[in-house]
């Protein structure tokens, strides 16, 4: 079913979220617009990810909601990462498998995932990834904490495949059924950054996850600033010295916005290959 299975689930849910919100959509300048940037001699989508050939989309994660959120805004197919607890569902397997998702052992090494993802990006995929490896609102964000886990700079170094980073921000509002309303009055954004090449670093995995924290906050940083959000001083970085999972920011305490309770649907980067 696949691919035909996502087109037609992401046309269904594309409406409810179109008649009930009014996002941000933000795209860095150097991947903005049709014809903006190239990666490896491929071009960028408006959305900026590459038309062709393996990527890796790495996303910020505050709820289940940013999965299809994502969908919306992507015209590439993605492919995600998810944990293997939602898929101990019957109904839910199916539901993932038939979008192409598929899942990840968290707590300890999983060769078989890793596997299943390097044939995705071999295969020319768009593989969408959580690399803070569960939900993570407010303080516990990698926007504050600087951390992610390890393996998908590594991932990135073995298969060539660029890393898109995305920063998801009040997906959590979909969790009040006032804000399924059709009014258009949801207030949520998207910001997608510039693609990282693993040769930008000189394959260097801690380096690459470096600069995709850098540019978590960098993205959240112009998210906020244009949802009219006032922004906390202690955010992580801007470059952080070091590799990525680093010890937190040299920062005072932050306010959390949500709970950090890990939740069905979270997912995670996979261990180093």
């Amino acid at each position: 079913m696949g691919d035909v299975f996502y087109k037609s689930v992401r046309f269904v849910g594309r409406f409810g979220f179109w008649c009930s919100s009014r996002p941000m959509i933000y795209v860095e300048p150097e991947t903005a617009g049709t014809t903006a940037g190239t990666i490896a001699g491929k071009t960028a989508r408006g959305d900026g990810v590459p038309l062709t050939g393996a990527c890796l989309v790495a996303a910020t994660h505050t709820s289940a909601y940013d999965v299809p959120l994502m969908m919306r805004q992507f015209s590439r197919h993605l492919d995600f990462v998810s944990i293997t607890e939602v898929f101990k569902n019957p109904l839910v397997a199916w539901f993932y498998g038939n979008l192409n998702a598929f899942p990840l052992e968290r707590a300890r090494p999983d060769p078989k995932a890793v596997r299943v993802l390097m044939a995705r990006l071999e295969r020319g995929r768009c593989v969408a990834m959580f690399p803070e490896g569960r939900f993570c609102p407010g303080a516990k964000s990698v926007v504050y904490s600087g951390q992610i886990k390890r393996g998908i700079g590594r991932i990135s170094v073995l298969s060539g495949a660029p890393i898109v980073p995305v920063v998801v921000l009040n997906s959590e509002a979909y969790k009040r059924f006032a804000s399924w309303l059709p009014r258009f009055a949801t207030r949520y954004g998207v910001a997608i950054g510039r693609p990282i090449s693993p040769s930008e670093h000189a394959g260097n995995a801690e380096a690459i996850e470096a600069a995709l924290v850098a540019a978590f906050v960098r993205l959240h940083v112009a998210i906020s600033a244009r949802l009219g959000r006032q922004m906390d001083p202690q955010l992580a970085g801007p470059v952080q010295a070091g590799p990525a999972q680093a010890g937190p920011a040299q920062a005072g305490p932050v306010r959390a916005q949500g709970h950090s309770k890990d939740e069905p649907g979270g997912t995670a980067a996979p261990p180093a290959a």
